[in-house]
């Protein structure tokens, strides 16, 4: 799978997809503080795909902090459960790191519990140390993230950030490849136990690497986040 993304809460979104791999694009909803857009991809294979974008406030004790966390779950949330679809990611900018002592995180991880989603951060090579920086206040964290469903874990091919000269903002952009499916009826996932007893459904994976995975990504992969 192979799109771009580009998000500034207070310039606008914009995301771009290849027509050969997406054959429609629907925007299900942007929640009332823009701090959540969704999408609806579906493949050409028929299988369909959420997109959620996040922006999350930074945090802020007191009751405004949470209340805004769950309104941006909530919203995410009606729209997982209330549009048919075979998988689901969620990423963006959710200004906290995976970990309990985040109050924001411990409510996150209900989300994605309930909906079998998955960080992708223990697919990344190199191990990523820092996203988000700030040389004059010497500050470094990882609070962008993507999520993915259970049954697409296995497909990643390739999860990490990059480092550019180029980049103008304080955060670095992800760069993910997931392999996805040419027909509905596979289960989407490549996981080693799967391909032993589904073989040949799995043949039907589209071998966009040609063969070539190393040379591929490094082609194909765009920014994320």
């Amino acid at each position: 799978m192979d799109w771009s993304f580009t998000w500034s809460p207070l310039g606008g979104v914009a995301q771009f997809v290849r027509k050969n791999l997406v054959s429609n694009v629907h925007i299900l909803g942007i929640d009332d503080k823009c701090r959540c857009f969704v999408l609806m991809l579906t493949l050409h294979s028929g299988y369909i795909l959420l997109v959620t974008y996040a922006y999350w406030p930074c945090f802020e004790s007191g009751q405004e902090y949470q209340s805004a966390v769950l309104e941006c779950i909530g919203f995410t949330e009606s729209c997982i459960t209330c549009n048919d679809h075979d998988g689901v990611t969620l990423l963006g900018d959710f200004n906290l790191e995976c970990d309990n002592k985040y109050i924001g995180y411990k409510v996150l991880q209900n989300l994605l519990h309930d909906y079998g989603l998955m960080s992708c951060e223990k697919r990344a090579e190199p191990a990523i140390e820092y996203m988000y920086f700030q040389d004059k206040l010497g500050r470094y964290s990882v609070i962008d993230h993507m999520f993915i469903s259970h049954s697409l874990y296995c497909n990643i091919i390739w999860y990490a950030v990059t480092e550019s000269g180029i980049n103008l903002s304080d955060h670095m952009p992800i760069k993910c490849v997931i392999a996805f499916q040419t027909v509905i009826n596979y289960n989407g996932s490549l996981c080693n136990k799967d391909r032993k007893t589904k073989s040949k459904k799995a043949c039907n994976i589209l071998r966009w690497d040609k063969g070539d995975i190393n040379t591929r990504c490094v082609q194909k992969v765009r920014s994320l986040v």
